[in-house]
């Protein structure tokens, strides 16, 4: 396969409210860079039709509690391709997950999800815009 190819960067500017004990698709704030216009819907990017394969690096922030877990997926189509978990923190939780590089037909869509059990409910982002995804693209040589 090709090199990596940088295609975006977003972030989540702000906060959204993560309901214990259930998923919440983050919704994208801003871009720092979008070279195929991916950013297709708030919580998605749309895989353009000549890549092959696709890599995603992702970080979500969570608000101080010490109780539960807290997860962070990355999803093709509703199927997740890679996630992570962390306890809960008395500080700001990170939580940060990378897929593999894998094959996906053009047209695929990428959301992430952040799941908590802490008992209430917490934000997921903060004012150091530390909640981020990055997608690469690659194709076959």
């Amino acid at each position: 396969i090709s090199a990596p190819i940088p295609a975006v960067y977003a972030r989540l500017n702000g906060t959204q409210q993560n309901t214990n004990g259930q998923n919440l698709f983050v919704a994208w704030s801003s871009v720092d860079y979008d070279q195929f216009a991916m950013w297709t819907a708030p919580t998605e990017f749309t895989i353009p039709s000549w890549a092959t394969h696709v890599r995603v690096y992702a970080c979500a922030t969570f608000g101080a509690n010490t109780s539960g877990v807290r997860y962070l997926g990355v999803r093709r189509n509703d199927i997740t391709i890679a996630s992570n978990r962390s306890t809960g923190h008395a500080a700001v939780g990170v939580v940060h997950t990378t897929t593999p590089i894998f094959a996906t037909p053009g047209g695929g869509v990428i959301t992430l999800n952040t799941w908590q059990n802490s008992g209430g409910s917490l934000a997921v982002g903060d004012s150091n815009n530390l909640s981020f995804v990055q997608i690469e693209l690659f194709t076959t040589n």
